[in-house]
Order: structure tokens, then C-alpha cells, then sequence
């Protein structure tokens, strides 16, 4: 099994507790890849004298009615696999600021930021978990 970066993401107090990823994989053929390929190489451009010239990409669709007319596109069917990976505090090399906790002042000092007595005040925060919450991992 190889291992790929598919994904960065910050480290901040949401760490705290289990924090779930969503990673969708979606696999393609040989061709496929090969044309999409061809695609990004022509439109990101650089504008140096050593960019491939430009030329139209043979796709896999083409006129049935005129065989000699420049169709442009490729027709695909991929497969997508849904994981939900988590992690919590204990996997992250080093320690997450709690915000919400200050061991001089205790867990009731009236001077912490307001999310911390309303998590629903957190972007996105809802009290609904998703239906796969309940038979997540972990």
C-alpha cells in the first residue's frame, strides 16, 4: 500500500476532541489520466519558451455523423469510495492550547471566549450529528 498526501490542514482547538476527515477516492483508467493530463499541461501555462505547444487533445468521443469533425472530450465512468478517518488529541506530536480551560482559573472563569459556553457559536457547529456519526469508528 502506498502512502500519498492528499490533504493539509491546521492544527487548532478543534483537535481537542475527535476531529473526522472525509476522503473520497475516485479511480480512473490509464487513458483517462493520460488525457486529463494533457488537458492541465494546456491550460496551465506558463508562458516560457519551453511550454509545450498548444494542439488539440484527442479525446474518446467523437461524430458519428461527420468521422473527420475535431470532437473535444473524454467519456468516463469512475468508481468513488467514501472513508472516514478520525484522529484525536493523543495523535498530534505535540500539545493543542485549550482555550476553554485555564488551570488557574478553573473551568467556571467568566472570561473565556464565548464559545466556550455555546459551542454552537463556532462556524458550522450544529447539535445534529450526521447519521454516520452514530456507527463511525471509534
Amino acid at each position: 500500500m502506498s502512502h500519498s498526501l492528499v490533504a493539509v490542514r491546521a492544527i487548532d482547538k478543534s483537535f481537542l476532541g475527535k476531529h473526522f476527515f472525509s476522503l473520497y477516492v475516485s479511480t480512473t483508467t490509464p487513458e483517462s489520466y493520460v488525457y486529463w493530463k494533457n488537458v492541465d499541461q494546456l491550460i496551465n501555462r506558463s508562458g516560457s519558451i519551453f511550454d509545450t505547444p498548444p494542439a488539440p487533445i484527442s479525446g474518446n468521443v467523437s461524430s458519428v455523423a461527420n468521422p473527420d469533425e475535431a470532437v473535444f472530450g473524454y467519456f468516463e465512468a469512475t468508481n468513488t469510495t467514501l472513508s472516514r478517518v478520525y484522529t484525536v488529541r493523543s495523535d498530534i506530536p505535540y500539545p493543542v492550547e485549550d482555550s476553554c480551560l485555564d488551570p488557574r482559573y478553573g473551568i467556571y472563569w467568566g472570561h473565556y471566549p464565548p464559545e466556550c459556553y455555546d459551542c454552537l457559536r463556532l462556524d458550522n457547529s450544529t447539535n445534529v450529528p450526521p447519521a454516520w456519526f452514530l456507527d463511525g469508528p471509534g
